[in-house]
């Protein structure tokens, strides 16, 4: 019996390549995930409840992870993606007075949303398995 097979049989891995934040996300999934938790937070944000919206965006980093990967790149983009993002974004509020800076910010924080959202994911298998709901193969390979 060779590794993988052993592996497999052994519940300590299957085709998958590992746990959740090692699979990939679609653009629909992406979209039914980040839409209502955009809305929670820019929600959350006019009522004064930032604490609770940080919160909401944590949840949002956990799908950027995975929509990184059906785009091909490693999850530790996420939270850079996010710091750089907001630095542009306080460095507006702190530029321009009253509420221009905030809302520039809100933009650029909603491109990044948009962004993600809109590039086509590789369409062959990649490092973090295949493509959005193609099914996995089967363990008929390993006995090849």
């Amino acid at each position: 019996m060779n590794d993988r097979l052993r592996d497999v049989a052994d519940g300590r891995g299957d085709n998958s390549g590992g746990g959740w934040f090692s699979q990939r996300a679609g653009r629909r999934e992406y979209w039914l995930w980040v839409g209502p938790l955009f809305v929670l937070i820019l929600a959350l944000g006019a009522y004064g409840k930032v604490a609770l919206g940080l919160l909401a965006g944590v949840a949002v980093l956990l799908i950027w992870i995975r929509r990184l990967h059906d785009l091909g790149r490693t999850g530790w983009w996420a939270p850079a993606i996010n710091v750089v993002s907001n630095l542009i974004a306080f460095g507006l509020v702190s530029l321009f007075p009253g509420g221009a800076g905030a809302l520039m910010g809100l933009v650029i924080y909603t491109g990044v949303f948009i962004a993600l959202g809109v590039l086509p994911g590789q369409p062959h298998d990649n490092a973090f398995g295949p493509p959005p709901g193609r099914p996995r193969k089967d363990l008929t390979d390993t006995f090849r």
